[in-house]
């Protein structure tokens, strides 16, 4: 079974991708909102990990991994609210 990390968990996996500091707190969680995804195997083709995100957290990470202005995520964020992307990772063979 699936356990989702806590929040400070996350404010410190977030925290090292992006080299500063980052606050996170728990929310309600909406599943039908968790519009980003990703499914993780191990080499044996067993579920290792799980993400799942909305657009906006997808967003605002992706602009901070790649050194974006922020302003360039929120108007994204707020044009296309739309899109919806669902992404798996296959193991290699």
């Amino acid at each position: 079974m699936l356990q989702l990390p806590s929040a400070d968990g996350v404010a410190r996996l977030l925290s090292g991708l992006l080299g500063r500091p980052v606050e996170a707190s728990a929310g309600k969680r909406e599943d039908g909102k968790l519009t980003i995804c990703g499914l993780y195997h191990s080499g044996d083709s067993q579920n290792v990990a799980v993400l799942a995100m909305d657009a906006a957290l997808g967003g605002y990470a992706g602009v901070g991994l790649m050194l974006i202005p922020v302003a360039s995520a929120e108007e994204q964020i707020g044009r296309d609210a739309s899109r919806r992307t669902c992404a798996t990772t296959a193991p290699k063979s």
